[in-house]
């Protein structure tokens, strides 16, 4: 399924350079949040952090939809490298003079992250959907997936072996090394920019809150769909902050646990980009995505319910696969129902929208979490994803891919 595609020196090159920046930016995330939390008040501190983080994200998404629409998507992935890079270089450098780090360096580092993976995400789906054919999307989909999983294992192995054992500073120095490999690798992928630019009207957040609404009128069953499958990614996004919090107080575990959960998640996650096309092409893409997305929601389930860390660690293979299998599924309807001059912007609206429900959620467990704990933040989370599968089983009609294409004609309507 994927040997065709790995003849191809362009995937060789993006695969590699996702691969590396991942590596860094994963073991550099989960570090961070661990020397955060061992702070004074560091499960406020990162839930204040998070939750700003998320609200910042929220208000530049648009603007980031409307520059991956009007420039080069190859600059665009250059420029993201290059400055996460500038950033952690420094800090990373400070910690190896200094032998300590300050909490708003700590912070910063999480502020980059966020707005690393938020940069991208739009701008290797645009890049991908501009240079590939149609006929290679769902492969391509479930390579990216089983690339981008096999780096978060990578992540979670190294975090479980060396965290702890390893100065942070050097951490922080590789993680902005692998930046600068993978900005390496990204000029040698072949680009010719081919998509038309939009409109040059004024770029406004409000502007493109009105193309999503556009959008939304004409495609209701479409937007719907895009809303209820990013659930299972949304879970994840606020089990970013629950998850350390469990892991800490309910598992009364240290960093390793935490880490190697993140490498038990990636293998299934894994599994679902190298099963999921195949199962998906046996069983129907309607039947596939609805399982999925139910296995994901029981998981959660098992996993209040039961307070180990072997269940917890294992849980987590089923979380990586539902999460993953319904990114796939999701991102090949994107690239066969999206014209490309319009997939950044509407891309970013549900995005945004996103943020917005995840600034909700991390805002009301951050004040809550003393209170509730995150075991209960868990399963209120869980039944959000059944309130998903049933949005999905509501619009599965367009899984047939037999709607009109949204172009920029449409959307003005």
């Amino acid at each position: 399924m994927y040997a065709s595609l790995l003849k191809d020196s362009r995937v060789l090159f993006l695969l590699s350079a996702n691969f590396f920046s991942g590596i860094g930016a994963g073991v550099t995330s989960v570090g961070v949040v661990w020397l955060i939390l061992n702070e004074s008040n560091g499960e406020q501190i990162l839930g204040v952090t998070t939750l700003v983080i998320t609200l910042v994200m929220f208000l530049i998404n648009p603007y980031i939809g409307v520059i991956v629409d009007r420039f080069s998507r190859k600059k665009l992935y250059i420029f993201n490298q290059l400055l996460c890079f500038c950033i952690i270089l420094p800090i990373g450098l400070y910690g190896l003079y200094s032998s300590n780090f300050h909490i708003w360096q700590l912070i910063v580092m999480v502020f980059s992250g966020s707005l690393y993976w938020t940069l991208h995400f739009p701008t290797l789906l645009a890049f991908v959907q501009e240079i590939f054919n149609k006929e290679e999307y769902n492969s391509l989909s479930g390579l990216l997936e089983v690339e981008s999983q096999a780096a978060t294992v990578g992540v979670g192995g190294m975090s479980g072996i060396i965290l702890g054992h390893i100065d942070y500073a050097y951490v922080f120095l590789f993680d902005a090394f692998t930046y600068l490999l993978a900005l390496v690798l990204v000029l040698l992928v072949p680009y010719t920019k081919t998509f038309e630019k939009p409109n040059d009207k004024e770029v406004t957040f409000v502007n493109d809150i009105v193309e999503g609404f556009k959008f939304i009128k004409g495609k209701a069953l479409l937007a719907i769909f895009l809303l209820s499958s990013l659930v299972p990614f949304l879970f994840i996004m606020v089990s970013n902050y629950l998850k350390p919090i469990f892991v800490n107080n309910t598992l009364n575990s240290s960093v390793n646990v935490f880490g190697f959960s993140s490498m038990i998640y990636a293998i299934g996650a894994v599994l679902a980009g190298l099963f999921i096309p195949s199962l998906v092409d046996r069983f129907g893409v309607k039947r596939s995505l609805i399982v999925i997305m139910s296995s994901f929601a029981l998981a959660i389930m098992v996993m209040v319910s039961v307070h180990t860390v072997f269940v917890f660690l294992a849980i987590q293979i089923f979380l990586g696969t539902g999460n993953a299998g319904t990114r796939v599924i999701r991102r090949t309807v994107m690239l066969h129902l999206v014209d490309n001059s319009m997939i950044g912007r509407i891309n970013a609206f549900f995005n945004t929208t996103g943020l917005l429900l995840r600034a909700i959620l991390i805002g009301t467990f951050t004040s809550a979490i003393s209170v509730i704990g995150a075991s209960t933040a868990y399963l209120l989370m869980g039944a959000f994803v059944i309130l998903g599968i049933a949005g999905v089983i509501y619009t599965r009609k367009i899984l047939d891919y037999n709607i009109e294409e949204v172009k920029p004609n449409v959307m003005s309507k």
